[in-house]
């Protein structure tokens, strides 16, 4: 087990992050796999690739529960643990797991009755709505091995089995990528092969996890006895990261929904664009989302053992590797958004469209290794207060920006979007994290939270 509160900072954030980001390339795996592979069905490819992003909002967001339980959870034990309160932090695993069961019944339970009025809602067609549908329907009935593989993987990286938690992601990511071709050229499936292979590569990590969480972790899920302030204490600091999930897909939903109705006979097209310009995005961002969760444990437990000093110090080095892979991928965007959308569509037209948007997509895309760092550093403190409008702001400029752009310019200025809340959003963050917050703190004659 690692020693989070006197090993070397920049070891321990290394040992972390670094199996964290490849389980986060792992969850990347089986929405990038379904897609190229559905693109590359035989004559209504592209329906199924506009299909599939049309429900990735909608199981976004239902599967941002996970986040909400998981890091919740997982900040509160780490918390208590540095506190030195292994009794707390034992009832707050085993609370987390009955809190995450319940939720995700319940979350498939109201989906399943609406799934017409969401698909519509979300910028369905009567074209595309019997192909969403199809995938949909049978990617919710694996709602329940889906949130407890990611929500209770949390906990496993979070007391330090870093490579554990990698591999419980790649063993499902990498059956998929076997199951997908398998179910949808051989068994000519089409799309609905892709998400019966998502759901059985999701059962088979569900029961690693598990597994590991009730017999090898160091706190397992054990003594299972509710308790309501346990379950206030997760959700209170779980809102931020289930806040954004639910707000990129709200967003999300809102450029799909303007990329269709300004669109016009280019809007279906703009659609399947949107889908391959989303999973690059995906590939970009939730590697870092896998550096911030993997150190938010030792965040949380140096901040709960008053260790502020190296709370700093971590910060910085999650900094670091936020802000060099930000690099790597703007480079690859700016320079292989046309090999990447060929392996979706080998339409040139197609092709050069996405490559576009991709370029445009990763103007201001440095921000973003200055919000995660920073706005996440915050919420594993526990600082949910300021975390939550940091976060809420950039999400703001988006929705405004898509809300005003495509009155004044064409549609395809509506991928403008992202650079303009990347820049304001990441400047905003800079200047109330080290101007305002301890500005605040200082008035009231406080020494800085961090």
């Amino acid at each position: 087990m690692l020693d989070y509160e006197k090993g070397p900072v920049g070891k321990l954030v290394w040992r972390l992050a670094i199996p964290a980001m490849f389980a986060q390339f792992g969850n990347i795996l089986y929405t990038v796999t379904d897609r190229i592979f559905v693109g590359n069905i035989p004559v209504s490819g592209q329906e199924w690739l506009a299909s599939i992003g049309l429900c990735a909002p909608i199981l976004a967001m239902l599967t941002g529960i996970a986040a909400l339980v998981g890091v919740g959870g997982a900040t509160v034990m780490n918390l208590y643990r540095g506190k030195k309160n292994g009794q707390m932090a034992q009832a707050v695993v085993a609370n987390s797991f009955i809190l995450l069961l319940l939720l995700a019944v319940l979350g498939m339970l109201i989906l399943l009755p609406f799934k017409r009025t969401l698909l519509y809602a979300f910028g369905a067609s009567a074209v595309l709505y019997p192909y969403a549908n199809a995938y949909f329907s049978i990617y919710l009935c694996g709602t329940v091995f889906s949130l407890l593989s990611l929500g209770m993987n949390y906990f496993i990286q979070g007391q330090g089995f870093a490579k554990q938690g990698m591999f419980s992601v790649m063993l499902g990511a990498l059956l998929n990528l076997l199951l997908d071709p398998l179910f949808i050229f051989v068994f000519h499936w089409q799309g609905q092969g892709a998400a019966f292979a998502t759901v059985l590569a999701q059962v088979i990590s569900c029961i690693y996890v598990l597994t590991f969480m009730l017999k090898k972790a160091d706190i397992r899920i054990i003594k299972m006895r509710p308790c309501l302030a346990i379950w206030w204490d997760i959700l209170k600091i779980g809102a931020l990261p289930f806040l954004m999930v639910f707000l990129d897909n709200f967003v999300m939903v809102a450029m799909n929904a303007s990329l269709q109705k300004y669109g016009g006979a280019m809007g279906d097209t703009y659609l399947a664009v949107m889908a391959v310009v989303q999973s690059f995005f995906m590939i970009a961002t939730m590697p870092q989302n896998g550096i911030v969760d993997g150190t938010q444990g030792l965040i949380s437990y140096n901040y709960g053992a008053g260790q502020k000093e190296r709370v700093r110090q971590i910060l910085l080095f999650v900094f670091y590797l936020c802000g060099a892979y930000c690099l790597l991928m703007i480079l690859c965007a700016f320079g292989g958004g046309f090999a990447f959308a060929h392996l979706f569509d080998q339409d040139p037209v197609y092709c050069a469209l996405v490559a576009r948007a991709i370029r445009i997509y990763f103007i201001g895309f440095l921000g973003v290794a200055v919000q995660y760092t920073l706005v996440d550093g915050l919420s594993a403190m526990g600082l949910i207060r300021y975390a939550i409008p940091l976060s809420l702001f950039r999400k703001f400029v988006f929705l405004l920006s898509i809300l005003l752009l495509p009155h004044f310019f064409p549609a395809e200025t509506l991928f403008f979007a992202e650079p303009v809340s990347d820049i304001i959003g990441a400047s905003f963050t800079l200047f109330c994290f080290f101007v305002l917050i301890p500005w605040h703190y200082k008035r009231k004659g406080q020494d800085c939270a961090y």
